[in-house]
Order: structure tokens, then sequence, then C-alpha cells
């Protein structure tokens, strides 16, 4: 079986490196790589969702062979939501699960004024007020000359992204977030449930919205007992 990761708004694939630790051995960890950063440094960022997911699919298809599942945090949970949503219209193999972890649900409108479309000063200040940048990006001109414009335009596929009339798709998802997280609350998660036919759960950690960070081998241990009580040939882990 293989687990399909997809990294948040600025992030990369690497982002996902550190799981393979803690993930059971007969799980295929497959982070995914978004244009414009990391090994595709030299392609151009991808600002709108339906250029994004038409650039991932072909590439995703050939190794949609075997069971697979989704894991998108925060925009990265949208995205894998709209490729899923993809393959059930397209009759083409689907996941087993989804796992949502601190993001709205698809047809929740973001409520404050877009990010992306901040000028400068204004795009970086508000970039500090997340704490999911590292500070170091701040302190070298050359490195965030390189980064802004990433994170500007993930920022524009997660903000200017709608969705409406989604039948519920017929396999499981689980929904994760930080206690603690100014963005995305309880509420925005559990509207996730609407798009689950079979089965919707949801759990919530200590931290804010990069709660993953510190509570990496819970969440992989929760997501696997999930797996495991949905899919008979999976391994619980206790």
């Amino acid at each position: 079986m293989r687990l399909f990761c997809f990294p948040y708004a600025g992030a990369s694939a690497s982002v996902y490196y550190p799981w393979c630790r803690d993930l059971v051995q007969d799980l295929e960890l497959c982070a995914i790589q978004f244009p414009g950063r990391e090994t595709r440094i030299a392609e151009e960022p991808i600002s709108a969702m339906e250029p994004l997911v038409a650039a991932l699919l072909p590439e995703l298809m050939p190794y949609l062979d075997k069971p697979f599942l989704f894991f998108g945090h925060s925009m990265g949970a949208t995205v894998c939501f709209e490729i899923a949503r993809r393959l059930i219209l397209s009759g083409s193999r689907i996941p087993e699960m989804l796992f949502v972890s601190a993001s709205r649900a698809p047809h929740l409108k973001q409520t404050e004024d877009p990010i992306y479309l901040l000028p400068g000063e204004a795009f970086i200040e508000r970039l500090r007020s997340f704490s999911g940048t590292p500070e170091e990006i701040f302190q070298y001109p050359e490195l965030l000359e390189l980064y802004l414009p990433i994170l500007r335009a993930d920022l524009a596929i997660e903000e200017t992204y709608t969705c409406s009339g989604v039948s519920p798709f017929p396999f499981p998802i689980s929904g994760f977030g930080g206690e603690e997280d100014k963005e995305v609350d309880h509420k925005d998660l559990e509207a996730w449930a609407q798009y689950s036919a079979p089965l919707f759960s949801l759990r919530l950690y200590p931290g804010g919205h990069f709660f993953i960070r510190e509570q990496q081998q819970t969440l992989i241990r929760d997501m696997m007992n999930d797996l495991a009580a949905h899919i008979p040939y999976s391994s619980k882990l206790s």
C-alpha cells in the first residue's frame, strides 16, 4: 500500500521524509513535490488548482497500481481532496482512505481578506504570524526572494479554490487538527463529515496549525489505527 502525502503552502516533499521511521514496513511513503521547489526548482510555481491538478494527475497515475491512501496538511488536504474527486469522476482507482489535517472543509470560504494579494512587506509580516516559515528564511534576502513566489502561489491556490455539489466519497475520511489552531477550528474540520459516505472521524492534538511537527508519532499511530479499523488487511499499531 502507498501513502501519498501532500505538503502545506510553502512546503516541499522533504517535510514528510522523517515519517519513514514511524510508518509500518508495508506502507510506502510517496511525498508529493509541487512545481517550483527542491527537485522541481526550475519549474514555475502554479497558482491555481485546475492547472496544478492537471500537472499532478498524469504523474500520479502510474503509481496507483496498488491500494493507496491520501494525506494532506492545510493546503495539501484541499489538493488531495480535489485529486480524489477527479479520480472518482474519471472512474479511476480511488484511495482507500483520505486523511485531512488542519484544513477547512472544501466548501467553507475563508473569512479574511486574501493573503496572497498583500504587497511585499505586509505579505511577509502576515507570514511571520503563521509560525510556519522558518525564521532563517527571513534573515537571508536571497533565500526569501526564492521562497516568496512559491508561498504566494500556494496561498493563491488555497484562497481562490471553490467547491460545491460534491457527492460523498465512498471511502472513510479521518480529520486531524491542533487544539490551539487559530486558522482552522474544530467546526471547520467537522464539516469534512459531509464528504464521506462510510465514516468520518476527528481527532484534536495539543498544538497550533503546525501540530504535526510535535505530534508526528501520535498522528501516524492514529492514522494507522484508523486504517486498520476500516481495511481488513492493514496492520494495527498498539
